[in-house]
């Protein structure tokens, strides 16, 4: 009987990297390097439920991701459906003065780059470690997925993906991208979540370009406390894959990536 592997599949290197609890990290990462864009920070502030409910924009993250690298065709299409409907509705004027659309091609590349760029930084430092040739695949497999967005040339290897986020035009502190940073450092979450949380968003800190994180207003991780972060962040994500490690498990932690976050 064949089966629907969607569009990246079981063989892909997004198959098992998107499944390790280091993306917990990446994916926070991802955000606040979006919010470092100033017209991103404007489209966010104006169009997206941040600031009501910051939390719920980094579901929305986790269950596109989740859909595309784990769905099946139909569900990767709905997913990618939702994302391009949601684009077109975003437009304006950013607080530099400059408009901006969702489908700018730039803009999409950035994104898309600050994706793939801190799933490989968070695998980096915390697993699983890819060799260059797996880092470069991963970004190859994931370029098929921006081109189904709309992206007609994204990065395919990890130097490509990572220039676009070094490059200095167009980055910077704005009003709007401090006040959503922050937002993201302290969400309105349980009190029994705030401290795994908080230790999550200190170790995407901690992965940032220093010059990002200074310029959203965040205390950058100095050396000094580095490795308690880091050995800490490592503790927790290897006690949450040794959980999601057992087969039974991990198909809950997929399915819940999957189904709970996706359409919210």
């Amino acid at each position: 009987m064949q089966t629907d592997d969607g569009v990246l599949g079981p063989g892909s290197v997004a198959w098992e990297l998107h499944g390790s609890p280091a993306m917990l990290t990446g994916g926070l990462r991802a955000l606040l390097l979006q919010l470092w864009h100033p017209s991103i920070a404007s489209a966010v502030a104006a169009h997206s439920e941040v600031a009501r409910n910051p939390w719920r924009r980094y579901q929305a993250t986790v269950a596109f991701v989740a859909s595309v690298t784990y769905g099946d065709t139909d569900e990767a299409n709905a997913a990618l459906a939702r994302v391009r409907a949601v684009h077109e509705t975003v437009r304006g004027v950013d607080s530099t003065g400059a408009p901006y659309s969702a489908n700018d091609l730039p803009l999409l590349a950035y994104v898309h780059a600050t994706l793939v760029d801190s799933a490989l930084a968070a695998a980096d430092v915390y697993g699983p470690r890819l060799a260059p040739a797996e880092r470069d695949r991963y970004v190859a497999e994931m370029a098929r997925v921006a081109e189904l967005l709309g992206l007609d040339e994204p990065p395919r290897d990890a130097a490509a993906a990572r220039a676009l986020i070094s490059a200095p035009n167009g980055l910077g502190p704005t009003r709007a991208g401090r006040d959503l940073a922050w937002l993201l450092a302290l969400p309105p979450l349980p009190l029994w979540m705030r401290p795994t949380y908080g230790l999550l968003f200190a170790s995407a800190v901690d992965l940032l370009p220093r010059d990002c994180a200074v310029d959203l207003g965040l205390l950058p991780v100095w050396g000094v406390v580095r490795p308690v972060v880091r050995t800490s962040t490592a503790a927790l994500l290897q006690t949450t894959s040794a959980a999601i490690g057992w087969r039974p498990a991990r198909r809950v932690w997929r399915r819940v990536a999957r189904r709970t976050f996706a359409g919210r």
